[in-house]
């Protein structure tokens, strides 16, 4: 294990160290050592975490390179848990590299970045691989290894004379770029973690850096790779944070300032020059998401004004550049960050409705069609919320979703909805209610059994001859009851006879109706105690009479002597007797029908007489008694899982183009109804009014500006009202255009629902008269 030296004689921005033991030592290493450089040591925390910070402050080569592999790795593959703030120095020794370069690119003295400047180096002793890393590092002691690894690797000897600016072709410029790329690469990836953000600002001088950094990059004079776009990405995350200065809030609205120019102005005019004219994608989608994170300061919102109070845009022009970018359906990362950006610029001022002002014209025209040129405001409104609309299907799933229906038993309209089941309970209950009124012998004959029926259980020994009794005369109801007497009777009066004739002796009472609830589960006899001085009652609840002939075939006509009929022939019989006795009135039970002739009279009572009885099959979908299922279609757009109690929350390019439309929207019906002109015509039920008339806006709480002014009165600014009144129109009109997508967006997408009605309504208001 290689020795450390001690972390008091690092510091920052050192060129030499101790070597370590058994390494390799270089001519430079017998050098005199350099002076260290005047900056405050670094105060570290003792532990194993100072293993990377001495590493990068070490200057040895092979430390300093192990140092940034295990960080590169460990950023891609763990950051979540790689936290600047649990490693004291460690991002000031990343940004040391990229101020390094910085200075390089810069031209400055190479004394002020390249460590190795002072030190002489023997062509023979050192040689280096095309990549930048030094071959003599220890690692080969043996010759014969040695040349293995040259010609493996393909070395090359290192110039003598280092060159006097910044040259990648010179080995240990190349090395520092090579390095300066991977500590941009490691801080981009730290930065996308949200705590590392703080730490990240804290680092002193990192702006500058940066900036310095990308005009270097974005100039192409130096084959740099990636690190334009790592710079833009690191600026994405410290640029919520920058507050822009004077020279930003008023160049772009007057085209000219006096003001200063700061560092955080000219890092916003960069940002904002590639925005505008790059054509490379990488730097275009990095510019986009830079400039909406400082649109996200609130401090920066002046700097993101587009229009004057007469709805004059001035030169900032990013409404117009996100625009252009909303046709290119086919790069859904571009459009995202487009659709960021536009939200940000449209919510800031009256810039949405300078949306509604805009022609194609106005944009970058060669994405959209050819023929909205010289086509107005009106035509290319209406494109711009047809992409916005388009947009909400991005990323989407689409699935069938069943939900079991029900009825709704508490509606006052329900009992007069045609129910099967209840046709069955009433016409249960009406054959009770007919059995009640059948004269005692007649019940009694009810309850016998039947003569194919008798045979085949008679000989049967007990219980199992009372079990299939019980299950041939019986039946399970819940809600129903048999008294315990009238259940031994009806069981003793059916095999009192067979005792005598060799049958199986009867069982006991007890016996009996003790076997009810093996045969029903859930019967069970009972003692219902006495009240009021009654005598107490024997039952057995959970079981009623089996319905074993057809119910309904009784002769309900008034006085009839026989009302049990066997046949529906027969019961015609008794209708047909009882009409050729009996007046021109109906007497069957409660019926008051009175006809004009008897031929009237039986064409009328044959209605009483029941149809025959169908099998019920399974109950048919969509009525009262079976309401089914109802299926359909559920969308889903991209969110964040909540809380079990808080919803999903939405994100993405159909979230923030919802956005809009809600914003310019709302904007728009709050000009209309301002100006005193009231939603357009085009709503249910006509026209509504605005809340306010012309002469009474310009009033607080009912009371006139002028006379709360010590100044006259300004100047109308009837031009500037007309215009916007004539935007919040054009934008009115597009989105209603788009109402049905609206709706049906709201009826399947449960995450956007509520942000849809909010345009729903804002479209459609309604009238509180």
């Amino acid at each position: 294990m290689a020795t450390l030296p001690a972390a008091g004689a690092l510091h920052a921005g050192a060129a030499g160290a101790v070597p370590r033991v058994g390494v390799s030592v270089t001519p430079a290493a017998s050098a005199p050592q350099p002076a260290p450089a005047e900056a405050e040591p670094v105060l570290l925390e003792p532990g194993w975490r100072n293993r990377l910070y001495l590493a990068l402050r070490s200057g040895i080569p092979s430390e300093v390179d192990w140092a940034l592999e295990r960080l590169a790795y460990f950023s891609v593959h763990f950051e979540n848990r790689l936290l600047l703030s649990d490693y004291p120095g460690l991002g000031a020794a990343l940004v040391d590299y990229l101020r390094r370069l910085c200075d390089a690119l810069e031209d400055k003295p190479r004394a002020e970045w390249d460590a190795s400047f002072e030190y002489s180096f023997d062509a023979d002793q050192e040689l280096v691989t095309p990549g930048g890393y030094l071959l003599d590092q220890g690692s080969v002691d043996s010759v014969i290894a040695r040349h293995t690894a040259e010609r493996a690797l393909g070395v090359t000897k290192r110039r003598k004379v280092a060159p006097s600016g910044f040259d990648t072709q010179y080995h240990a410029d190349a090395v520092l770029l090579r390095r300066a790329l991977e500590c941009a690469l490691i801080l981009r990836n730290l930065c996308l973690n949200p705590r590392n953000v703080q730490p990240t600002t804290q680092i002193s001088g990192l702006l500058p850096v940066v900036y310095g950094l990308l005009r270097a990059a974005l100039s192409g004079n130096q084959d740099l790779g990636d690190l334009a776009v790592h710079m833009f990405e690191i600026l994405e995350s410290l640029a919520q944070r920058i507050q822009v200065g004077e020279w930003s809030r008023t160049f772009y609205t007057n085209g000219t300032s006096d003001a200063q120019q700061k560092l955080e102005d000219k890092v916003f005019e960069l940002v904002y020059n590639t925005l505008q004219t790059t054509d490379d994608r990488a730097l275009l989608l990095s510019s986009l998401r830079c400039m909406s994170s400082f649109a996200l300061n609130d401090a920066n919102h002046a700097a993101f004004i587009e229009t004057d109070a007469f709805l004059q845009p001035n030169k900032l022009g990013l409404t117009a550049r996100c625009l252009a970018l909303l046709p290119l359906t086919q790069d859904p990362d571009l459009i995202d960050a487009a659709v960021d950006l536009l939200y940000q610029v449209v919510s800031t001022g009256d810039n949405a409705l300078l949306l509604g002002t805009m022609t194609v014209d106005d944009v970058s025209g060669e994405h959209y069609s050819s023929s909205l040129k010289g086509q107005g405001s009106e035509a290319f409104v209406n494109a711009v919320v047809g992409y916005l609309v388009r947009n909400l299907n991005a990323g989407k799933t689409v699935w069938e979703r069943d939900t079991p229906l029900s009825t709704n038993l508490n509606a006052w309209w329900n009992s007069f909805v045609p129910s099967a089941a209840r046709a069955r309970k009433r016409a249960e209950r009406e054959r009770r209610e007919r059995l009640d009124r059948v004269a005692p012998h007649a019940r009694a004959a009810a309850r016998r059994l039947r003569p194919h029926e008798s045979a085949n259980i008679r000989a049967l020994p007990e219980p199992q001859r009372g079990i299939e009794w019980m299950k041939l005369l019986y039946e399970s109801s819940p809600n129903s009851e048999v008294t315990q007497m009238e259940f031994w009777i009806t069981y003793r009066d059916e095999f009192t006879a067979d005792e005598g004739k060799g049958g199986a002796p009867l069982q006991p009472a007890a016996t009996l109706i003790r076997n009810v609830s093996q045969v029903f589960p859930g019967a069970a006899a009972m003692v219902i105690p006495a009240v009021g001085g009654a005598q107490p009652r024997f039952i057995i609840r959970g079981i009623a009479n089996r319905a074993r002939d057809d119910p309904r075939l009784v002769c309900e006509w008034e006085a009839c002597p026989d009302r049990l009929v066997p046949t529906r022939e027969a019961l015609r019989a008794h209708v047909d007797t009882h009409i050729g006795l009996a007046d021109r009135d109906c007497r069957w039970a409660h019926c008051t029908f009175s006809a004009a002739s008897r031929g009237e009279l039986h064409r009328h009572a044959v209605t009483h007489i029941p149809t025959a009885s169908v099998p019920h099959g399974a109950p048919s979908p969509g009525t009262q008694d079976n309401p089914g299922t109802l299926t359909f279609e559920v969308e889903r757009t991209p969110s964040l899982p909540g809380d079990t109690r808080v919803p999903p929350s939405p994100y993405g390019t159909a979230f923030m183009s919802l956005l809009i439309l809600r914003f310019i929207t709302r904007t728009a019906a709050e000009t209309l109804d301002y100006a005193g002109v009231g939603c357009p015509g085009y709503t249910y039920g006509g026209r509504i009014a605005s809340s306010k008339s012309s002469r009474d806006r310009d009033q607080l709480f009912g009371c006139p500006f002028a006379s709360l002014l010590e100044e006259s009165p300004q100047e109308s600014n009837a031009p500037a009202d007309e215009r916007g009144v004539e935007a919040a129109r054009h934008i009115m009109n597009a989105v209603a255009r788009a109402e049905d997508v609206l709706v049906q967006t709201a009826l399947c997408n449960d995450i956007l629902c509520q942000f849809v009605n909010d345009t729903l309504v804002a479209i459609r208001p309604v009238d509180m008269e």
